[in-house]
């Protein structure tokens, strides 16, 4: 029973050997490490450090699935030393929110104190995690022989001996996929904390080791992380973590994390009862939510929000005037710049066809109306062949009141192409004039009837198509 005690308290503060000792002043002075002070210092930024920059990674481990929050919360540079504080924060309610405190030399970055303090931190003391420049070699972060163990397992009334040793090695770089993306050139570092402990009764020995194996990237810092614990009389763990998005410098990559927008409830204030297709975008300037607004049984209209970078609702545009009630399915992407919302279009009697819109981040509808020309939409099922090497397409759109969007689109782009059966036509399509329409409407009424019938339910005049070759 005592191995087992005393290793369950050796592997739970073995964890946080990645983190640091305690101590209040922040200050290369009074940090001896056990490496040169000199170097090139973090010119690669394989620890990126700046006010507000931010990782979200998903945890793995034998226990359950998480995700965990790195921000950094401060900054302050002297000279060649830049002193930082890390926060992290996790969805798992059983872990505590701590921050830590690191500084950054030429030599390398190192590892300070942690708040809330931990006992054994403070007698480990600040030490180095990174060596500058990142390099292959290796080297011990700590070695301390003579701890107190801070609990007395034996029952002698006296607190049980231990040692604490940590190596790191730098082992080469290799490429890493993870969530936020594929990573050609990773810094790989092995770190192995080794635990002791020795009863002051019987000097019987306990031994517990977690090997960790972390992947840094220049430019964006830690994206992945995993780890092996075994002990003396405990079972072996393991636990991972990938990085899911980042934002460093002021640039967001990967998958952004929902706090950022929940937070600010831009989001939440949205009720979900009304709001309904939602589809998201991201650019340099924030992101771009469409979604359709019910607002009865019958009724109702797409929107789209644009939020900041953080999350936060900047303008609401109403895209009614392009996107009505025949409209389903949108997509949205993003040149970095503007928005292209790609939707498909509906209508009885008629195929289906792609439209699609670009709109700057101000809400302007850069192509007008008509919308950009995603092929010319042309069903096939509305052509007639008419004379051999010409077509007749009819803009019935099932006599609903407004034209269909491919006739909008051949009015700014009239080359088309037809296919018909195992042919390809590529054809320039023009609108009949009134006496052309006058001879061809019997032919397309021939070819299906209904036409008379979408032409009563209509107030507009159902244009007819000629496509002839170019």
């Amino acid at each position: 029973m005592i191995g087992r005690t005393v290793a369950l308290v050796m592997v739970t503060t073995l964890a946080a050997c990645g983190g640091g000792g305690g101590g209040d002043a922040v200050s290369a002075s009074n940090v001896a490490p056990t490496t040169s002070a000199s170097g090139p210092g973090d010119s690669e930024k394989y620890a990126p450090a700046g006010l507000g920059d931010r990782w979200t990674y998903d945890v793995l481990d034998n226990a359950a699935a998480s995700q965990i929050e790195n921000l950094v919360v401060s900054n302050q540079a002297v000279g060649s030393v830049t002193t930082f504080a890390l926060r992290e924060s996790s969805t798992d309610p059983n872990q505590p929110t701590q921050d830590a405190t690191f500084f950054s030399d030429p030599g390398g970055l190192t590892q300070v104190s942690f708040s809330p303090p931990d006992p054994l931190q403070q007698q480990v003391g600040a030490y180095r995690s990174l060596l500058f420049p990142v390099q292959p070699g290796s080297f011990t972060a700590f070695d301390k022989p003579a701890l107190d163990f801070g609990q007395d397992v034996d029952g002698d009334g006296k607190n049980e001996r231990r040692s604490l040793k940590l190596s790191v090695e730098m082992a080469g770089f290799e490429p890493v996929d993870v969530a936020a993306g594929h990573f050609a050139r990773a810094a790989k570092y092995i770190y192995t904390a080794t635990d002791r402990v020795t009863t002051t009764a019987t000097n019987r020995s306990f031994t517990a080791t977690v090997a960790s194996t972390e992947w840094r990237v220049p430019g964006v810092g830690l994206v992945k992380t995993s780890s092996v614990s075994s002990g003396d009389g405990i079972a072996t763990t393991s636990a991972s973590q990938q990085l899911r998005g980042y934002r460093v410098a002021g640039v967001q990559r990967g998958i952004g994390t929902p706090l950022d927008t929940l937070a600010q409830g831009s989001i939440t204030s949205v009720n979900s009862s009304l709001f309904r297709a939602p589809s998201v975008a991201a650019s340099a300037s924030g992101f771009l939510v469409v979604a359709f607004r019910q607002a009865s049984n019958t009724t109702g209209n797409w929107v789209g929000r644009f939020l900041d970078k953080a999350g936060v609702l900047q303008s609401t545009v109403d895209l009614s005037s392009v996107m009505d009630d025949g409209v389903e399915n949108p997509a949205i992407a993003s040149d970095g710049s503007n928005y292209l919302v790609l939707a498909q279009r509906s209508r009885i009697g008629q195929s289906p066809e792609l439209v699609a819109w670009r709109v700057s981040p101000q809400g302007t509808l850069l192509d007008g109306p008509a919308g950009l020309a995603i092929g010319s939409g042309v069903p096939s099922q509305a052509s007639v062949l008419f004379d051999g090497n010409r077509y007749l397409v009819v803009a019935s759109m099932g006599g609903a009141p407004k034209n269909p969007q491919w006739y909008l689109n051949i009015l700014g782009d009239p080359d088309v192409t037809i296919h018909d059966r195992d042919q390809v036509h590529e054809l320039r399509a023009r609108v009949a004039t009134p006496e052309e329409r006058t001879a061809l409407w019997p032919v397309a009424t021939a070819q299906w009837p209904a036409y008379d019938d979408y032409q009563t339910k209509t107030d507009r005049e159902i244009p007819l198509v000629i496509c002839e070759p170019r």
